[in-house]
């Protein structure tokens, strides 16, 4: 007998539940003879690829724990699967959430493809609810919190239509490493006229606790796709350079084939300086952080994490092999239109008009504004212990067809360059810089000013004259910091 048929003979017997049904046809129109054929011709099949969780509802989404959690991961692998099962068999997969009083849950429905979206909830949703309460968390069905009094006072608190990952129309995706220059990366690329992005800020989609994108997702995605840019074919692009540290937010990238994955890596040495700065308070402190501290977090990030990037990097090598592009940030940095001429030809386009200039974004943190590279013996000990990071980043460029710069090879760290990054030039109304530095700070357009140790900069020490600084000129402290430490060496360059 039917799933549905059986739901007849269940509202035959109990009162609550055809009240239940009544609650679900509420606000509807009458089911479509259509829809309900198409249920009772193969309600075994909709109801087999129905029941599935639709959303992760363990811990706190601030809990970084849930990012990497296995459970949540392999459930919205299999949720790809169910709905892709459902897809194959004619079906449309929907999200359903019902609520009572403070208990809510949502699941899946498979429905036919003929189903709107009213006739999904109130013919495949009810028969779904039904069968599932009744049926007392048999394994055939998803066990719900409430009783058979209760399916009269449930409320539909969520309805909408669900796709695959596969089917979204993304062409490549940013996905990390956040803090080696994945800002100017995408914000280069923004400007490319074969390139349209699903967002010029940080996509959070990925991020969503719902298993599957939702339709209307899809749609926006294939509309963007869609508009016209001169200059040939146009590919979609999304950019948030913090995927790579959740396995739950790279669930959906393994299961889009088609993707074309981008990771930017950089000197792992200032990546740890980086990441202390940004965890611990101590790192910003005057006095500096002593030595025992430094390598205290240092063994703390190997020992959990397995080095700065190298166990997720190794992860992401082995997930998105043959779809995968590394880049380094000192490609960017040394030799910006070559390197922009490479990505552009690995992801099939054009390289950028010769008029572009390379812009330079996201560089407050270019300044040494922690005491790391003063102390020497314990820089070079924390590069021994991140090896496994400087190998793999060979490794994984290598498979990419990526040049090595020199410093790469030789696992030369910010500390240990040539040309110090003194800072940045600031906006068109900043003149408290040129005046700092006696004329040396950028001109307006923010081109890189040379200089070097026989030049004289002046460096205001009054506090008060700091703070009179506008909120433009807010990087000023660190720039005066780092000039006053940089320029005893050979060389130092502000940075555009």
């Amino acid at each position: 007998m039917g799933g549905r048929q059986r739901c007849g003979v269940l509202i035959v017997r109990l009162p609550s539940i055809l009240l239940f049904a009544v609650q679900f046809y509420h606000g509807t129109t009458e089911g479509d003879e259509a829809c309900q054929a198409a249920m009772n011709s193969k309600s075994e099949v909709w109801l087999h690829y129905s029941g599935g969780p639709s959303r992760y509802n363990g811990r706190d989404w601030f809990d970084s724990e849930w990012r990497n959690d296995l459970d949540a991961t392999q459930a919205r692998i299999h949720s790809e699967e169910v709905a892709t099962g459902c897809h194959i068999a004619g079906g449309r997969t929907w999200e359903i959430g019902l609520s009572l009083g403070t208990t809510a849950t949502n699941f899946t429905v498979c429905a036919p493809g003929i189903c709107n979206a009213s006739e999904a909830s109130s013919i495949v949703g009810y028969a779904f609810v039904v069968e599932a309460v009744m049926s007392q968390g048999s394994s055939r069905y998803r066990q719900l919190p409430w009783a058979e009094e209760d399916l009269v006072h449930l409320k539909l608190t969520t309805l909408r239509e669900f796709v695959t990952w596969s089917s979204l129309p993304l062409d490549f995706m940013i996905v990390g490493v956040n803090g080696c220059g994945s800002t100017s990366l995408f914000r280069n690329l923004l400007l490319h006229p074969q390139l349209v992005w699903t967002t010029d800020f940080l996509d959070m989609s990925f991020w969503d606790r719902s298993f599957l994108p939702s339709a209307d997702y899809a749609k926006e995605l294939a509309n963007l796709k869609a508009s016209s840019k001169p200059g040939g074919p146009v590919l979609l692009g999304g950019a948030n350079p913090l995927c790579w540290q959740s396995s739950f937010v790279m669930a959906p990238v393994t299961l889009m084939p088609h993707l074309k994955v981008i990771v930017i890596l950089a000197d792992p040495v200032r990546i740890f300086e980086k990441f202390a700065w940004y965890e611990s308070e101590e790192a910003r402190a005057d006095p500096p952080l002593p030595e025992t501290a430094w390598w205290k977090v240092a063994r703390r990030i190997r020992d959990t994490e397995g080095g700065v990037f190298a166990r997720k990097i190794n992860e992401i090598r082995a997930n998105y092999r043959g779809r995968l592009i590394v880049v380094h940030q000192s490609s960017f940095r040394d030799n910006p239109r070559k390197a922009y001429r490479l990505l552009t030809a690995k992801l099939g386009i054009e390289d950028f008009s010769p008029d572009y200039v390379v812009r330079r974004h996201n560089t407050w943190f270019m300044n040494s504004v922690t005491a790391f590279c003063k102390n020497q013996s314990m820089m070079r000990r924390i590069r021994r212990l991140f090896d496994a990071d400087y190998q793999v980043t060979i490794v994984a460029l290598k498979e990419s067809g990526w040049p090595l710069m020199p410093e790469i090879i030789e696992r030369r760290s910010h500390c240990e360059t040539r040309n110090w990054e003194c800072g940045t030039a600031f906006t068109k109304n900043s003149s408290a810089w040129k005046d700092l530095s006696g004329g040396l700070g950028g001109n307006e357009t923010g081109h890189s000013i040379s200089c070097s140790q026989k030049r004289s900069v002046v460096i205001p020490r009054d506090p008060a004259f700091l703070l009179q600084l506008s909120a433009s000129d807010r990087l000023s402290f660190n720039i005066l910091k780092c000039m006053e430490y940089k320029l005893s060496h050979s060389s130092c360059r502000i940075g555009t």
